[in-house]
């Protein structure tokens, strides 16, 4: 589990990248299936882009990206979209059929092949 933040402007703050940091280390925290965070900052004229890649396990590759004039805001609305974007993938995996229901479904069927 490694985190890497990129400046590609020199002046970016360090205390932005601080931030970038503690943020990214949260997703680790909410999710366990995420091996790697690539948060790349840069800044053009009056703008600031955050931009999260993401790696998982079972090849699930994220990217999320945010223009704001704050950093902060950058930071907050692009980490908020790889969020959403890996509890997406995460519920395509889980399968959401009950247990209960798929074994009543089983004995249905070979009642009907019985009879």
């Amino acid at each position: 589990m490694s985190i890497i933040v990129t400046r590609r402007d020199p002046e970016i703050p360090a205390d932005i990248v601080a931030y970038a940091q503690a943020k990214a280390e949260k997703m680790f925290d909410e999710f366990q299936r995420v091996e790697h965070i690539h948060v790349i900052l840069d800044s053009q004229n009056f703008l600031h882009k955050a931009e999260f890649d993401v790696q998982a396990k079972d090849h699930v590759r994220i990217e999320a990206d945010q223009t704001n004039e704050d950093w902060k805001m950058a930071i907050d609305d692009a980490r908020r979209k790889a969020t959403r974007q890996l509890r997406n993938s995460r519920d395509k995996l889980t399968d959401h059929r009950s247990r209960v229901r798929t074994a009543d479904f089983e004995q249905q069927v070979t009642a009907e092949q019985e009879d």
